[in-house]
C-alpha cells in the first residue's frame, strides 16, 4: 500500500488530493493491524523463542519504519504538489518499485533494504532545494529497514554485541 501512495501524482487537484488520502488512511489501518497480529505471535508457542523474538522485533522494526517512511513521504509529497517537474513521477516510481521489491521479499524472507540514489538535477535543486533533502531521508529510511537475509541473531547475543560496541 505504501508504493500505492507514492506512484499517486503530486497534484493539488482534488482527485488526487482525495486518492492519497484514502490509500493513507488504510495505511494507517494496515499498519494497526500489522502490530495486532505481532501482539498475537508474541503469545504463539509453536515457534522456538529466540525465533520468535527475533521474527517480532523485524516485523516491528518493518511496521515502526513503514510508518517513519509514511510521515517522511508526505513531507516529500506535499512539497512537490506546488511544482510541475516532469522527473517527480520517475523519482516516485523509483521509491515505489524499491518498496515493493522488499516487500516480496518478505515472504520468502529474501528482502534486503532497498538502496535507492538519486540523481542531483540543477533544475531540481534550483527550484526547491528542499526536496531533494526530503527525497534523501526518505532513502535513509529505506536503508534502515531489516535485511531479511542476515543470520539470525539471538536476542542474548545482541544485547551481548550492544554492550562491547
Amino acid at each position: 500500500m505504501l508504493s500505492k501512495v507514492m506512484r499517486i501524482p503530486r497534484q493539488q487537484e482534488v482527485t488526487a488530493l482525495r486518492t492519497y488520502l484514502q490509500i493513507r488512511i488504510g495505511l494507517h489501518a494496515a499498519f494497526n493491524a500489522c502490530e495486532e497480529m505481532c501482539q498475537r505471535v508474541a503469545l504463539e508457542r509453536q515457534l522456538d523463542s529466540e525465533e520468535r523474538a527475533l521474527l517480532i522485533e523485524r516485523s516491528q522494526t518493518v511496521i515502526r519504519q513503514g510508518r517513519d517512511i509514511l510521515h517522511a513521504w508526505d513531507a516529500t509529497w506535499n512539497s512537490a504538489q506546488a511544482l510541475d517537474n516532469a522527473l517527480q513521477p520517475d523519482r516516485a516510481a523509483q521509491f515505489a518499485d524499491a518498496l515493493e521489491k522488499y516487500a516480496a521479499g518478505l515472504a520468502t524472507a529474501l528482502s534486503r533494504s532497498p538502496q535507492i540514489t538519486l540523481e542531483e538535477t540543477p533544475a531540481s535543486q534550483a527550484i526547491l532545494p528542499t526536496l531533494l533533502k526530503q527525497e534523501q531521508h526518505v532513502c535513509q529510511l529505506f536503508a534502515r529497514l531489516p535485511d531479511w537475509t542476515a543470520p539470525a541473531l539471538t536476542p542474548a547475543t545482541e544485547q551481548a554485541q550492544g554492550a562491547t560496541q
